[in-house]
């Protein structure tokens, strides 16, 4: 299995908030069900997530396999 790492741009935003509210209903079921399960998608994850990958005191990379994203950083 190749993985090919990559700076994420605008046209992932939806593969990364799918994969953060995936992460969210994990953690939300075994550790933590005070998260906001909307967040991710809603106005305020949306911004989030479109900042850190536009702005440059922001960094989202992604995890490609067989041209699907399977994982982000962000930071």
């Amino acid at each position: 299995m190749e993985i090919t790492i990559k700076k994420a741009t605008i046209d992932d935003l939806k593969e990364i908030q799918e994969l953060s509210l995936k992460l969210f209903e994990k953690e939300y079921k075994e550790y933590d069900s005070s998260l906001d399960l909307d967040w991710t998608l809603g106005k305020t994850g949306t911004k989030f997530f479109k900042n850190r990958i536009t702005k440059e005191d922001g960094c989202v990379l992604i995890a490609i396999v067989e041209n699907k994203v399977v994982g982000y950083l962000c930071g």
